[in-house]
This record gives structure tokens, sequence and C-alpha cells, in this order.
């Protein structure tokens, strides 16, 4: 069966096998730039769980507002207080992400 065919066998071949190269040139930046994004993602929701948990403790505790660090999954986070009506009514928490770039997020409190 196969002698009869005479190369149409080795030309379905490469087509498919050119579909599969589209698809997959196609696909992998997709995938890569989704796995980017859930990373940044991840980073942030823990950065912002800190932020809101030293907020809770200094607000509803009222204790000092003083700039500190955090170490968490080998990551530092730097919580930083500024001034505005001559109080700490801003703090920021500021961390490097794994692609190096350094990430600030700000929130104020009344």
């Amino acid at each position: 069966m196969l002698r009869e065919n005479k190369g149409y066998f080795l030309l379905e071949l490469l087509i498919s096998l050119s579909g599969w190269i589209l698809i997959a040139s196609v696909f992998v930046p997709m995938m890569i730039v989704f796995n980017k994004q859930s990373v940044e993602t991840q980073e942030k929701s823990e950065a912002l769980h800190i932020l809101y948990d030293y907020l809770q403790e200094a607000v509803v505790e009222n204790s000092e507002r003083n700039d500190f660090s955090v170490i968490q999954h080998n990551k530092r986070y730097d919580i930083v207080w500024s001034e505005g009506n001559g109080i700490k009514s801003e703090v920021s928490i500021q961390y490097e992400d794994v692609f190096g770039k350094t990430v600030q997020i700000s929130e104020s409190i009344q």
C-alpha cells in the first residue's frame, strides 16, 4: 500500500509538521506572556497582603508609624511612611520583582 503513494506520504508529513510549527510559534510566546503576568500578579498580591496587614496593625492598635523592612520568601519588602498635613498619612511598600524592576504601591489613610 505504501508503494502506491509515490511520495504523497512525505508531502503530507511536511504539511502537518509546518502546521504544528506555525501553531507553536503563536502559542509559545503567548504562554510566556501569561506566565510573566501570573508571576507579577502573585508578587503584587503578596505585597498588598503585607501592606494591609501592617496598616491594620498601625491603625487599629494605634502603633508607631516607623519605616521598616520585611523579608518573606527570600524577597525584601520595604514599608515607608510619608507625611501629609504634619502627620504620617501615606504608606508605601517597595519591592523588586523577579524581572529586576522596582515596584512601589502606595495607600493613604485618614
